[in-house]
Parts: C-alpha cells; sequence; structure tokens
C-alpha cells in the first residue's frame, strides 16, 4: 500500500511539473490593458435607466462594476457606491454589470439593494475581454472606449482611487 502511494504521489508530482514546464512556453492570450479599446460590444440598459450603452461612444467617462447576486463582497461595493453615487456621478456615468449565468434572476437579486443603473453579461464578454474573471471587479473607461484603469476586489473606500485620477 505504501508503495503504491509513493508511486501515486512520484507520478502527480511529475505530472504536474511537466504541464507547469509546458504551460510556460505558451503565450498568454492578450486581453485589453490601461490605453487600449474596450470590447465592442453594445448593452441594453435593464434596470433603473434607459436606453443602450456601447463601450466605445460614452457620454463621459464611465466605471463598469461587475457584480454577482451571490457575491459578499460585491454587496459591500455596491452598497459603497450607493452611498457616494452623487459624488461619483460628478466625474464618471457608472453602471452594474451583473454577470449571473441568469440574467433575470440577477438583476433582480440586486435591483433589491441597488438603485445604480444595471447592464446584463451573463457570458461575462467585459470582464473576459478585460482580463477581469472575478467579481467585483471595475474597469474606467474613457468617452471614446479606452481603458483608462482596471481593479479587481473590494476595499473600503476603492472608489476615492478612480475620483483622483
Amino acid at each position: 500500500m505504501k508503495r503504491v502511494l509513493k508511486a501515486l504521489i512520484v507520478t502527480v508530482s511529475l505530472a504536474f511539473i511537466a504541464s507547469s514546464v509546458f504551460a510556460a512556453d505558451k503565450p498568454e492570450p492578450a486581453g485589453p490593458n490601461v490605453g487600449d479599446k474596450a470590447v465592442a460590444a453594445t448593452f441594453k440598459i435593464l434596470s433603473n435607466g434607459e436606453g443602450e450603452i456601447n463601450l466605445r461612444d460614452l457620454d463621459k467617462d464611465t466605471l463598469l462594476v461587475m457584480v454577482s447576486s451571490v457575491c459578499s463582497q460585491c454587496k459591500k461595493e455596491i452598497g459603497e457606491l450607493q452611498k457616494n453615487e452623487k459624488k461619483i456621478k460628478e466625474k464618471f456615468d457608472i453602471y452594474l454589470v451583473v454577470v449571473d449565468m441568469d440574467p433575470d434572476m440577477g438583476i433582480k437579486r440586486i435591483g433589491k439593494v441597488a438603485t445604480l443603473p444595471m447592464i446584463s453579461d451573463p457570458d461575462f464578454q467585459i470582464g473576459t475581454a478585460a482580463e477581469l474573471m472575478s467579481t467585483p471587479s471595475t474597469i474606467v473607461l474613457a468617452k471614446d472606449g479606452t481603458i483608462k484603469a482596471k481593479h479587481i476586489g473590494y476595499r473600503k473606500n476603492d472608489y476615492k482611487t478612480f475620483l483622483e485620477e
């Protein structure tokens, strides 16, 4: 039994090392970075707003905050954004990008705690293009859709960083 266990450990270790070596040879896919254009897409504003948002033709600099209805940190972020909405809107338009796989349920749940405009992105199109694969994540876009900043996660008063830029 010990012999089989040792053989298994050695095999798994070698497989891990081999996969790491081969993975290092493959270049990472290039995604938009600060200074690049956001994904060319238009989204319908689903809640607390009207019309559509084209990520490359904005009325003013825009915060896109990717959230999920089951994310506890997202709820903290939403609360802070709601509390400071007036100050934020002096400089930015702001949209919650709901990434729940069930868009109707996600919008409904987040709508219970948020009055900010929401768009739905259940395929995580925006996050994937910007290489932000977790929630909450924030993308700051210039009017022409150029990415000015990206941020992953929640820290109290995060939004102030963007106001100071």
